[in-house]
């Protein structure tokens, strides 16, 4: 997975006037592509890993999260991993996950699978380059 995003200012020089207001435009995009997608195959009583890496700069935290989803469904939050974490009541017992900022990846491991894990699975990077308070 790669994530990208561009701010750029649409005109380079603005001129104002001491006591006038200046507007400054600019557009802002993201790119979001997907990597290899991996089928994984094992029997159920079984462990299964997934792993995801992401091309990050460094911040000031980043959480890697999972999600499941299964088809005509809405994505199914799971697990979040970085700076801080968290994971769904459903999840505590059989998902696990690690997460290296500074390569970028993240594993998702289930233990003692059942039926029910079988599902789309997607991870997520979010990021912040500001921490503070308020």
């Amino acid at each position: 997975y790669r994530a990208e995003d561009t701010v750029t200012q649409l005109r380079e020089d603005i001129t104002g006037f001491v006591g006038e207001s200046v507007t400054l435009s600019c557009n802002y995009s993201t790119r979001f592509s997907l990597g290899e997608v991996k089928l994984v195959n094992q029997t159920e009583g079984q462990q299964a890993s997934m792993d995801c890496t992401f091309d990050i700069n460094r911040s000031n935290y980043n959480r890697f999260y999972w999600y499941r989803q299964y088809p005509g469904s809405a994505p199914q939050y799971i697990l979040y991993r970085g700076s801080s974490s968290g994971t769904a009541d459903f999840a505590k017992d059989r998902f696990e996950s690690t997460a290296d900022e500074n390569s970028g990846k993240t594993v998702l491991t289930i233990k003692k699978l059942i039926s029910e894990d079988s599902a789309m699975y997607y991870c997520a990077l979010c990021t912040s380059a500001h921490s503070g308070t308020s």
